[in-house]
């Protein structure tokens, strides 16, 4: 019955945001890594195999450009994978059928720089200071957390997410930024 679909609907709801809670207050107390040797390209790889195998997500193209030379970097795979992820299905939700998204890598200055870039609805400025702020969306459904889960995990590797728009309608542009050497202390 339809009663029961909404209820089942609800419990997955309920525990997928709890599964988020966890994952923020692991981090927040400290949050260890799981560092190894990780390749860009495989890393963007299985990021884009991910999310095209999510039927849920609209039919977005998406391309990459990630060479094949770029140096490993000391990071935990799972969790940069977790952020790649997160991008992705955003860029891809807010370029909807018609649009297109990129992921892109780079080395600069000592950082390997990971970039998502859509076309679709962009995020106009008095947004922009407030997309990683806790429980804050402009989604009709999610709890607000992805992007502070996305933030954090890039500050517990010594390196930063940044997000731009040029405004509404204009797309938006995510970059990760992520140290190639391990500092000590992140």
């Amino acid at each position: 019955s339809k009663d029961v679909r909404y209820c089942q609907a609800i419990v997955e709801e309920a525990q997928r945001c709890q599964g988020i809670i966890g994952d923020l207050s692991d981090l927040a107390r400290g949050g260890s890594l799981d560092r190894e040797a990780v390749d860009p390209q495989d890393l963007s790889r299985e990021a884009l195999r991910i999310v095209r195998r999510n039927r849920s997500l609209p039919a977005a193209h998406l391309s990459a450009d990630v060479p094949d030379d770029l140096p490993l970097v000391s990071a935990d795979r799972g969790k940069l994978l977790q952020v790649l992820v997160n991008l992705l299905q955003n860029g891809i939700e807010a370029a909807g059928e018609e649009g297109s998204v990129r992921l892109s890598a780079r080395h600069q200055n000592g950082n390997l720089s990971l970039t998502v870039t859509d076309d679709g609805k962009g995020i106009s400025p008095r947004l922009l200071d407030r997309i990683f702020d806790p429980f804050f969306t402009d989604k009709a459904s999610g709890v607000g957390l992805g992007l502070t889960l996305c933030h954090r995990i890039a500050e517990l590797h010594g390196g930063e997410l940044r997000a731009s728009s040029p405004g509404p309608g204009a797309g938006s542009t995510f970059t990760l930024l992520v140290p190639i050497e391990a500092k000590n202390g992140a």
